[in-house]
């Protein structure tokens, strides 16, 4: 994969970052046959998002990152259009409350109320795979341990990409893959655990899932790139998740770093990955059906 180094910018203002990101998003066209339609399901504000024919009754609900305190519908549009060409199913995307505006539990919140009423939509849960990157990936699975603990029904399965797991950042590869990740910084991200925390300890189940009870959970795809200093809080999570019973599939792409996925998919690590996205979403529907 070709080094992206010179493409990095340097730490901004967060609403700075927040700017350039939605603008960066907003300059990429949509792959043809995208329609995009303005929704409020659970009282959240979102996008259905579809390319192409979908399946009339299942979904992605897609929960974007940016670390808790950036991230919106504008930035993950593009991404939303991708998945549903690659998997023919319809996307929801929610802007769900940012920090350090809206700390913990405000996006969990904003999760819950949004899962909870899809079928109000025509999408059951047992028809609804999560999709999370980043600190989206950590708040699919805090919205997971929810719906299991207050006795609700769960998602299909879910799709975990380089998921932020450990919000006190401890694991041995935010030291060795330093030299090898371009873009994430342990400092940083440490300064948005600290925006979205709300007081609780960083390490808190709640917040760094690790640390959580993972039994009961449904079937789960977790995706990490070899070179990414977040690579531990993918592998932790997997190990601890199989080791609770979960059927989890853990697939490391060496040479690539963090949430390659929504690279432009002519990087083959990028399609493949992707592939493989799809290959896991078909499996889940042809299990249901």
């Amino acid at each position: 994969m070709a080094d992206l180094r010179a493409n990095v910018r340097p730490p901004r203002p967060l609403e700075i970052e927040r700017a350039d990101w939605e603008a960066d998003a907003a300059a990429v066209s949509l792959p043809p046959d995208t329609t995009v339609e303005p929704c409020t399901i659970g009282g959240i504000a979102g996008e259905w998002v579809a390319c192409g024919a979908v399946a009339p009754r299942r979904l992605l609900l897609l929960l974007h990152g940016g670390g808790y305190r950036a991230g919106s519908l504008v930035t993950h549009r593009g991404f939303a259009a991708r998945l549903s060409r690659l998997t023919g199913l319809r996307v929801l995307v929610i802007d769900y409350r940012l920090a350090p505006e809206h700390p913990y539990p405000a996006a969990l919140e904003d999760a819950i109320a949004a899962f909870v009423a899809l079928p109000e939509a025509g999408f059951a849960a047992e028809k609804t795979i999560l999709v999370g990157d980043s600190a989206g990936g950590g708040l699919a699975i805090a919205l997971m341990l929810a719906l299991r603990d207050s006795g609700r029904s769960l998602p299909r399965g879910a799709v975990l990409m380089s998921p932020w797991t450990d919000l006190e950042c401890s694991g041995p590869s935010y030291w060795t893959n330093i030299a090898r990740d371009p873009f994430m910084s342990r400092d940083n991200l440490l300064s948005a655990a600290d925006d979205y925390r709300g007081g609780l300890p960083a390490g808190d189940p709640r917040l760094s899932p690790i640390h959580a009870d993972l039994t009961g959970l449904p079937p789960m795809l977790v995706q990490a790139g070899g070179g990414e200093i977040m690579l531990d809080d993918s592998a932790v999570f997997a190990e601890r998740a199989r080791a609770a019973g979960s059927d989890l599939t853990f697939d490391v792409t060496e040479g690539v770093w963090h949430v390659h996925q929504t690279a432009p998919d002519d990087i083959p690590e990028v399609a493949a990955a992707l592939g493989r996205v799809a290959e896991f979403v078909a499996r889940l529907g042809a299990d249901a059906a």
